[in-house]
């Protein structure tokens, strides 16, 4: 189902369970808010339908993107919030890889 329907093997990859880590760095996850609409989760939703399979009770989709290097992770919280992230929509975690 991963590979079929949630995304597109020339630009992403997909993992079940872990990202084999083998560089050093900084993962971050970002999602929208609980309250906020998630479009995408829904269409999830059903496409996992119309793929026959039983409907989750409830999808929500995120973003984890891994850094690479020697970066901060002051630098990163940073960089995040003034590039990638909507704090009143988004809620999100940097994490060690």
């Amino acid at each position: 189902m991963g590979r079929d329907l949630l995304i597109d093997p020339v630009v992403q990859e997909f993992y079940v369970g872990t990202h084999p880590r083998d560089r050093e760095g900084y993962g971050a996850e970002i999602w929208l808010k609980p309250q906020v609409m998630d479009p995408v989760g829904d269409s999830v939703k059903r496409g996992v339908q119309d793929m026959g399979l039983p409907a989750p009770s409830l999808v929500r989709c995120g973003t984890r993107i891994y850094f690479y290097g020697e970066i901060f992770k002051t630098g990163l919280e940073r960089a995040l919030q003034r590039l990638l992230v909507n704090p009143v929509i988004h809620q999100w975690k940097i994490f060690p890889l």
